[in-house]
C-alpha cells in the first residue's frame, strides 16, 4: 500500500505527461498541417505518424493510471 502523499505524487506525474503528451500530439498534429500545400509529402507522414504515436501513447497512459488507481 503506497502513502497517500506518494499516490498523490504519482497521479501528478500522470496528469503532467498526460498534459505533455497532448500538446505533443496536437503540436504535431498542426505541423503536419502547415506543409500540406508544399508538396513535401515526407514531412507530411513523418509529422503526422509522430501525432499519431503521440495519441495512442497518451491513451496507453491514461489507462494504465485507470488501472492503477481505480
Amino acid at each position: 500500500m503506497l502513502t497517500d502523499d506518494f499516490q498523490r505524487l504519482l497521479i501528478g506525474v500522470f496528469a503532467v505527461v498526460l498534459i505533455a503528451l497532448v500538446a505533443f500530439g496536437y503540436y504535431c498534429n498542426r505541423k503536419s498541417k502547415s506543409f500540406a500545400g508544399t508538396g513535401r509529402v515526407a514531412e507530411i507522414e513523418a509529422w503526422y505518424l509522430k501525432s499519431v504515436i503521440s495519441w495512442i501513447a497518451t491513451f496507453a497512459v491514461s489507462l494504465a493510471a485507470i488501472v492503477n488507481y481505480f
